[in-house]
């Protein structure tokens, strides 16, 4: 081998090695900053600052990453090291000239050691010295907020304004004046906003939605209204604010107010009233009845060759109806308005396979609330033979003949208008509604074992409610009517829940109160207060309403009617007493003890709408 290939093969090799031990070198540095960095953040996890502080340093010195920077100082500052606290911040400010946050760390240190004119100092140059970019002002604006520091996140958005004027900033700064309490402030930048662009109203009512809670009355609430009021004044063609008004007196509930703002909007842009019609559904379903009546005649005043008139007058019957329908305090004269608009309508659309619906509704009021039976089954009757009628209307027109034959006393007809409609709608729920009527006839005459049998069918229905009703009207009478126990309570209740059911309220809480005198302390007490409870809501009787509930919910929390009872109480508080915190705090506890309930669902809902939720 000649001398010059020796030297090349030798040359090679050494390289060779050079390499190997290169790579274990650079494989034992990485392994122990790895290393490093491990024990670093588990000493500081144990608060082992004395530690943690040697590994952060070491790390720190081979390269100055936030990170190591971060948990370095906190490491100095938990160790009350201020002095080497400052050195480190300074080095951090010099390596990254450019990064205000290691400027409000210098702030933050002489905040600690209890020099504030430094520290303003500090921040006013940042404030003085904003660059005229949207980033530079939006990353500083939110390095301020980060450190809780919100009067300059504010002074960053209000310099940002001046110095670059195409972007105003109004979203930003009137989030800032809420948190910090100004919210005369906040209220103007969110008009301003519109004012700049209508468009952003969606984004303007969300913000006020999560800043305000429009507890009606409240000192924000009326300082919103009376900035409004004076825009609308002054600018009355601008019509985003009449809009934002009406949205604000919605969420209060102050359905007067949106009355007369949807009208004034109505009458203002020529409209054909379809304010009134959306007001009329949700006083409606307030149960602001009057109100919904006002609404919907404004709409039908304006005369039947406009579109919304049939829309009107049918949901004005329903509103009627439904004032009927939810207390007992209705006069007379809320009856005869609501027959003759019935009639009127009827009148108008005429009787057809399109009107069923109307007047079964008509025979219902004539029947269960005007005692005029003679007048309810003529007109039931007559719609029976109406052509082209639809077997499912012929099956809910026999369903209330049935219901007003036991309201006349004559129970056995009644079954047998029911048995005619479970036996064409078997495997229905009509014929499920029907069966459980039928199976109630049975418990009303004392006939426990015959309804317990009808009954027990109906637990597998596919209607929740119906399974449910089933479910809870067997245990009743399993509980109530075994072997070693007389039936006569039962059949005590029994009766005076017929006499609730005909609306008789002063014979059925006098066979309650019988009951409970001869048999205290009996296993029927939690339907005795839930019955009584059902009686105090149809007088509009809410305390004692309540009461009942709550002595239910207290006293029997196992027994199958406390879900009931916690559901009736959150509904009260948030229909009746107007009571939304109360409400809530009930919707949340049926959703925490009673998961299987068949109310949570509905509570759910209504619980993430009270918590301000926003749902789709």
């Amino acid at each position: 081998m000649s001398a010059s290939r020796y030297n090349n093969c030798y040359l090679q090799q050494v390289r060779i090695l050079l390499i190997i031990l290169l790579s274990n070198l650079l494989s034992t540095a990485v392994f122990a900053q790895v290393n490093d960095s491990q024990l670093a953040s588990f000493y500081l996890q144990q608060g082992d600052y004395d530690k943690a502080v040697l590994y952060y340093q070491k790390l720190y010195e081979k390269q100055a990453l936030h990170t190591y920077y971060e948990f370095y100082l906190k490491s100095l500052y938990a160790l009350e090291n201020l002095d080497e606290a400052k050195s480190l911040i300074k080095k951090q400010q010099k390596t990254y000239p450019s990064e205000k946050a290691y400027d409000l760390d210098l702030a933050d240190y002489f905040v600690k050691v209890k020099d504030e004119k430094k520290a303003e100092k500090i921040l006013n140059k940042i404030v003085n010295e904003l660059s005229p970019r949207f980033a530079s002002i939006q990353n500083t604006a939110d390095l301020f907020v980060k450190r809780a520091k919100p009067a300059y996140a504010l002074r960053v958005y209000q310099k940002g304004r001046k110095i670059l004027p195409a972007y105003p900033f109004n979203m930003e700064i009137a989030k800032l004046q809420g948190e910090l309490g100004n919210t005369s402030e906040m209220v103007a930048e969110y008009l301003d906003l519109l004012e700049i662009n209508p468009a952003y109203l969606q984004s303007v009512q969300n913000a006020l939605n999560q800043s305000l809670g429009f507890e009606k009355g409240s000192k924000e609430n009326l300082s919103l209204k009376a900035e409004l009021y004076k825009r609308i004044q002054r600018y009355p063609s601008k019509e985003f604010y009449n809009e934002l008004l009406i949205w604000i007196l919605t969420q209060e509930k102050d359905f007067e107010g949106v009355y007369r703002q949807s009208i004034s909007l109505d009458k203002r842009k020529n409209e054909n009233g379809y304010r009134l019609l959306d007001l009329s559904v949700l006083a409606k379903n307030n149960q602001d009845f009057d109100l919904a009546t006002m609404s919907l005649d404004y709409v039908i005043q304006k005369g039947k060759d406009e579109a919304l008139y049939i829309d009107a007058k049918v949901l004005l019957l329903q509103v009627l109806y439904a004032k009927v329908k939810s207390s007992a305090t209705y006069t007379e004269a809320d009856l005869e308005r609501l027959e003759t608009e019935y009639v009127g309508t009827l009148d108008e659309l005429g009787r057809n396979p399109r009107t069923v619906h109307v007047i079964k509704e008509l025979a219902e009021i004539q029947g269960v609330y005007q005692k005029q039976y003679v007048e309810a089954n003529k007109n039931l009757n007559a719609t029976l033979k109406i052509p082209g009628i639809s077997a499912q209307s012929i099956a809910e027109l026999k369903l209330l003949m049935a219901d007003l034959k036991l309201l006349q006393s004559d129970p056995w007809e009644a079954s047998l208008l029911y048995m005619q409609v479970e036996k064409s709608f078997k495997y229905d729920r009509l014929g499920e509604i029907a069966k459980f009527r039928n199976a109630r006839i049975y418990y009303f005459e004392g006939e426990f074992d015959l309804a317990k049998a009808m009954l027990d069918v109906l637990k597998g229905s596919t209607s929740k409610k119906i399974s449910n009703d089933a479910m809870e009207l067997s245990l009743l009478i399993t509980d109530n009517s075994t072997i070693d126990t007389t039936t006569k309570p039962l059949e005590i209740f029994a009766k005076s829940d017929l006499y609730f059911l005909k609306s008789q309220f002063d014979e059925s809480i006098s066979l309650l109160d019988s009951l409970e005198e001869k048999y205290p302390g009996h296993a029927l007490s939690d339907e005795i207060l839930f019955l009584r409870s059902k009686i105090a809501a149809q007088k509009s009787d809410f305390e004692a309403q309540e009461k009942y509930l709550e002595e239910i919910v207290s006293s029997f929390p196992d027994d199958i009617l406390a879900d009931n009872a916690l559901y009736g109480l959150a509904v009260l508080n948030d229909k009746q007493k107007n009571d939304p915190k109360k409400a809530a705090e009930y919707y949340k506890r049926l959703l925490l003890e009673y998961k299987d309930s068949l109310f949570v669902v509905e509570a759910r809902k209504r619980f993430r709408e009270l918590r301000g939720d926003e749902l789709n």
